[in-house]
């Protein structure tokens, strides 16, 4: 007979194992497993001192009781130094806490790892959305997973599966885009990547968030209630989050800060159990927001105070708090009597059961020698120059892109031409590359490359020497490529928009470069669209190249120079004015009017959802339909340009009558396709009934008969319709 205790026995099953530890330990043992605590919020605190493990500053907060989960913080430690320091805890808890009991360190793995100095930077998610290719997104969460493990990272705190209905919500650049099917399949291809394909490699718990509804807050600002019911919820916000659970089998689940039919996410036992649950059959571990359960008492004022908030929360569904909410709160609960020990047991069994299920009893450990190679390794700069190529978006072109080889000068110009702008939760990389680093690197020997910053993103300078210096050196270049958009400060978490045009002046600096008569491209970088009316209706080109990653400014380069043709498609409308929003391709119709109408601005927006030229040209024939068990839809797709190209063929979907109203089309598929020049290509979709439904007013999952209208195009405005009757 084996001393080993039943937990510790990698041949008994999961359930068991779980079950064993929880029957030995005490309540304040169970307690510490739903609290997190933060890797290092400054210089002796936490486990580290000095960026060094240290075992009594361990001592003080990891105390004798043990701790579920640490976050997994950025600091400038190496990848090696990293993973060394993660050993350094995991032998703590194994030597010093009465059952060994391995933590979790969960980390940000929105675009690559956020944890050491020298991890994959990626594209934004906005900008991995545009290049609508799931398969590039599950290698991207391959490359991620394998970093974080590589680190000691077992949790990441990724996908958002928000479905962003409006960009004022300075969050919108972690999203997907403004569309439910879009973000259900790049986000189920994102979990399967994370959590390691199909046996590919280490897997990580993705954690996909923000559970739920909280991408359409009123007014574009960040956590409000959105003022929404459980239709617009079952239809637009649940549906990625469903396809994460059922199809990619999502280990973890972050509630939101927002609230859901007035309740609070945190506190819903509706969405956390009875939806979630017992409905999706969702195995894994809920984790708040990073406070997210203190404000149902400070902000909601559902609860009289932080226990009672822990207490709501837990009931709920939440398993896991971000720092300590659910630890001495819940257990002095069970003491007296308010909460009942089964409930915190259920939560602890949950942490326990995905520790067990990662072999952290068997092996906690990270071999910390190969972390160093694991990250920012050649294949995965590689994938994060492909990712960036894919992510860009020709939004007009005259015909001055590509760039010719033999022009003689080029000036680089604007705010965002001499850094990397890489977005919210982004990793620390000291190795980044600028569009003018790009360009540069891409021109020829022959070909001068002149650079000035014309004007800061935000600032306004008093005087107008940099917006005088563009024009100069614009005035002397045969093409002027002037990058302009966003930064930090104006897009991100809590950075709200109640205005989209360019800051600062930015604006003025185009006008600028243009009043000299040199073609302008114009290159946005930034997370989220800005109106440019005057500058869309006088420059040459235009691209959307959102916040492209590590590798940016030479996948723009390779774009540019037309090494590679462009292929993204936005993920979102790019409106025309901030008037307009919110507005959604997926529009209803109203009661006059399709669209509705303003005296004074237009309704329909700059460049429509699913946008993006190429430097080809495609066409597309009739559209053919067969109905049985499920419905066939052909098209026949044609390159009729002289290049060869990609393009992403879209199906929009019509319900022309139905029992409550539905919008004007929604995409149901999209098929990347390569094509040579002059090449044609049959493209098949297959539509399931499940496809055609809609939730009712009784709140039902249901297929209403009658006529429906399928277009296929390469944008969301396409008229290229049939249509088809359902028995």
């Amino acid at each position: 007979m084996s001393d080993l205790p039943l937990y510790r026995d990698p041949a008994a099953k999961p359930a068991e194992r779980v079950d064993d530890l929880l029957a030995r330990m005490t309540p304040a043992e169970k307690g510490q497993q739903l609290q997190m605590l933060d890797r290092s919020w400054g210089d002796g605190e936490s486990f580290l001192r000095d960026g060094r493990f240290d075992p009594a500053t361990a001592a003080a907060n990891l105390g004798p009781d043990g701790h579920g989960s640490l976050s997994q913080r950025q600091d400038d430690a190496s990848p090696h130094a990293y993973a060394e320091s993660s050993n350094a805890v995991q032998r703590y808890l194994a030597e010093h806490t009465r059952l060994g009991i391995p933590a979790l360190f969960i980390g940000e793995t929105l675009h690559g790892l956020v944890g050491p100095a020298g991890t994959t930077v990626f594209p934004q998610a906005i900008g991995l959305a545009a290049s609508w290719n799931p398969e590039l997104l599950e290698q991207v969460g391959l490359a991620t997973a394998r970093e974080a493990r590589a680190v000691g990272t077992h949790v990441g705190l990724s996908p958002v599966l928000d479905v962003c209905r409006d960009p004022r919500w300075g969050r919108l650049e972690e999203t997907y885009g403004e569309d439910p099917f879009l973000v259900s399949r790049l986000g189920v291809a994102m979990v399967r990547g994370l959590q390691g394909g199909d046996g590919a490699g280490p897997g990580l718990v993705a954690t996909v968030k923000h559970f739920a509804g909280h991408g359409a807050p009123q007014g574009g600002r960040d956590s409000a209630p959105s003022g929404h019911g459980r239709e617009f919820l079952r239809e637009f916000a649940l549906p990625p989050f469903e396809a994460a659970v059922r199809e990619a089998g999502a280990g973890g689940v972050m509630a939101a800060y927002s609230d859901w039919c007035y309740v609070p996410c945190n506190a819903s036992h509706e969405l956390l159990t009875e939806i979630l649950r017992d409905e999706w059959g969702f195995g894994g571990f809920v984790i708040e927001d990073m406070g997210a359960i203190g404000f149902l008492h400070t902000a909601h004022a559902v609860a009289a105070d932080t226990a009672d908030a822990a207490v709501q929360a837990l009931r709920a569904g939440v398993d896991q708090s971000f720092a300590s909410a659910l630890g001495p709160p819940v257990v002095d609960a069970v003491r007296a009597g308010v909460l009942d020990e089964e409930v915190l047991d259920r939560a602890v069994r949950r942490v326990l059961r995905t520790k067990v299920e990662l072999g952290l009893f068997e092996d906690p450990y990270v071999d910390a020698t190969t972390a160093d190679a694991v990250c920012d390794s050649p294949e995965h700069r590689a994938l994060a120059r492909e990712a960036a190529r894919q992510s860009v978006v020709l939004l007009q072109n005259d015909g001055t892109l590509p760039l010719r080889a033999d022009l003689g000068t080029i000036a680089v110009i604007g705010p965002n031409a001499g850094v990397a702008e890489t977005g919210d939760y982004s990793g620390r990389n000291p190795d980044l590359v600028t569009p003018l680093a790009g360009i540069g690197a891409r021109a020829g020997t022959g070909t001068a490359v002149l650079y000035t910053e014309g004007c800061p993103v935000v600032d306004q300078p008093p005087d107008d020497a940099g917006i005088a210096a563009a024009a100069r050196i614009a005035a002397r270049a045969d093409v002027a490529v002037v990058v302009v958009g966003g930064s930090a400060a104006t897009s991100g978490e809590i950075r709200d928009a109640g205005e989209l045009d360019l800051t600062g002046r930015q604006d003025e600096l185009i006008r600028a470069v243009h009043a000299t008569g040199t073609p302008v491209v114009l290159v946005h970088i930034g997370g989220r669209p800005n109106t440019m009316e005057w500058a869309f209706d006088h420059v040459a080109a235009a691209v959307a190249a959102w916040n492209p990653g590590e590798e940016g400014g030479s996948a723009l380069a390779d774009v540019l120079f037309g090494d590679v043709a462009p292929s993204g498609k936005l993920p979102v409308q790019w409106p025309a004015a901030t008037a307009q929003l919110p507005s959604t391709y997926d529009y209803m119709h109203t009661g006059r009017d399709e669209r509705g109408r303003y005296v004074n601005t237009p309704v329909a927006p700059r460049f429509p959802f699913g946008h993006g030229l190429s430097y080809t040209t495609f066409e597309y024939g009739e559209v053919g339909v067969e109905v049985g068990q499920d419905v066939t839809v052909t098209v026949e797709v044609t390159n009729t340009g002289d290049r060869d190209g990609v393009e992403v063929a879209q199906l929009y979907l019509r319900d022309l009558v139905a029992s409550l109203k539905r919008p004007m089309r929604q995409l149901k598929a999209f098929r990347r396709v390569t094509l040579r020049a002059g090449e044609a290509r049959r493209v098949v979709f297959t539509l399931s009934r499940d496809d055609l439904a809609f939730w009712n007013a009784a709140g039902e999952r249901v297929v209403e008969p009658g006529e429906f209208a399928v277009m296929v195009g390469g944008d969301s405005t396409t008229t290229n319709e049939a249509r088809f009757d359902l028995p």
